[in-house]
């Protein structure tokens, strides 16, 4: 009669993973915002800040939170400490971390719903990165402020916050470059491209990538191919991924993905005939997904995937809702959402969109190349479900998510210690099949297991 149980569950597991798809919604936003500061933080979809009219302009930027809770799908409201339209958040723990001026940082705490302020020591534009309990605020354009004790200074500046300790510590790369990507992959540092800006020989657009080992602290410098930039980059399994940006040599947009192997310390190129100018970009898993944008004096809607594990490009059935570029992206385990941006259905100013087109991804998604492989056992268990991590990966780096195979989410935990091993209670479960996803700095691991 066993046999006869394991083998029901086991079929009811292949049939319902053959059936899943992806879902497509949208939402709208109470107030219109062009490049609102977007993350998923606690199931709650949070936009702070951004513009509030066409123009986007340092006079058009709102102090607004728009925050959605995606359980009770209802909306609330919070200030920032200033208005303003910065850069992508990032996430410690229960912590969201937002630039909201050259020495300020507002910080939502998850747990307690509570906002604080976080001082900067030295006054700068700066692009934040989390490598493990670590923020690095990489300075992108220190020359704007003559007043900066770095005005002379050709060397780019890192300020450093522990969120463990509190403190401060300042490092610097090779050089200054103002507007350079940034991407962190495991416990190195990436700043690719930008530009020198010089009073007597103008704008100086630069061929190179600086890499910074936050272990030793030590950098290196190398050539990339090409006079990109604003490209948005990330790090999946050992490459970093360089996509679109603008060609400084005509400002115009390319369609080429860059992509770097770290391990062999080459660049190649992939050519994803998306050339749009502004389109939302986002990864979920080993996907990059490149969304609107605007070309040929269109607004574009078309959605196309490059699947870094092959390095093959889709061009998906589903579109947009509404064609629009300036596309703002927040992303969590399995949704990716493609928010706001503008549009114009005629002569005159551009219109700011309301919508929020949200992608879910399909919970079958670890039997696909999507994530990496992770070794969960047993298969089929009753009381404990043991995890052993991947080889370097530390448990209180990791994000623990499991979810039934109807969409609903279990758990949703920090793991901790420094084991590789951890021991996971499934007695609580209701028999059925379940996907858990492990989540390392921007690495995705996933592993489906039966509860009996």
């Amino acid at each position: 009669m066993q046999h006869k149980s394991t083998f029901f569950l086991l079929c009811c597991f292949l049939f319902q993973t053959a059936i899943l798809h992806a879902q497509w919604s949208t939402l709208k936003m109470p107030y219109r915002a062009v490049y609102p500061m977007s993350i998923v933080l606690d199931n709650k979809l949070i936009l702070a800040g951004g513009y509030n009219t066409s123009e986007l302009t340092a006079s058009a930027v709102t102090d607004k939170v728009q925050i959605y809770d995606l359980g009770a799908q209802t909306w609330s409201e919070a200030k920032l400490s200033k208005p303003f339209r910065g850069e992508q958040p990032v996430q410690v723990g229960s912590k969201a971390y937002f630039v909201v001026d050259t020495d300020t940082v507002d910080v939502y705490d998850a747990l307690s719903n509570t906002w604080s302020v976080l001082k900067i020591p030295i006054p700068q534009i700066t692009r934040p990165v989390v490598i493990g309990k670590k923020i690095y605020f990489v300075s992108t354009w220190a020359l704007l402020f003559p007043s900066s004790p770095l005005e002379n200074n050709n060397e780019q500046p890192l300020q450093v916050y522990d969120t463990e300790t509190g403190l401060w510590t300042t490092l610097y790369a090779p050089f200054f470059c103002s507007d350079p990507t940034v991407v962190a992959s495991g416990k190195k540092l990436y700043l690719v491209n930008g530009y020198l800006y010089s009073n007597a020989n103008g704008d100086q657009f630069l061929k190179k990538m600086q890499a910074l080992d936050t272990e030793t602290s030590t950098w290196t410098v190398s050539n990339f191919n090409y006079k990109h930039n604003y490209m948005p980059g990330f790090a999946i399994n050992g490459s970093l991924y360089l996509v679109g940006g603008v060609s400084t040599d005509d400002f115009v947009p390319t369609g080429l993905i860059s992509i770097y192997n770290e391990a062999a310390g080459t660049w190649t190129t992939k050519n994803n005939s998306l050339v749009r100018a502004d389109p939302g970009v986002a990864a979920l898993g080993n996907l990059i997904y490149l969304a609107g944008g605007y070309y040929n004096f269109s607004y574009q809607k078309s959605i196309t995937t490059f699947n870094t594990a092959t390095n093959g490009l889709l061009s998906l059935s589903q579109e947009l809702s509404q064609g629009r570029e300036d596309i703002a992206t927040a992303s969590d385990a399995n949704r990716i959402f493609f928010i706001g941006g503008v549009y114009r259905t005629g002569p005159g100013p551009n219109i700011l969109s309301d919508v929020i087109d949200v992608y879910t991804a399909p919970v079958s998604a670890a039997a696909e190349p999507d994530l990496l492989p992770l070794k969960a056992y047993p298969a089929l268990c009753t009381e404990v479900l043991t995890v052993s991590l991947p080889e370097g990966v530390l448990a209180e780096d990791c994000r623990m998510e499991l979810w039934g195979l109807d969409g609903r989410q279990y758990a949703l935990q920090q793991l901790a210690g420094n084991t590789g091993e951890q021991q996971i209670s499934t007695a609580h479960l209701p028999a059925g099949n379940y996907l858990l996803r492990v989540f390392a700095g921007k690495q995705v691991y996933g592993a489906r297991f039966v509860k009996m």
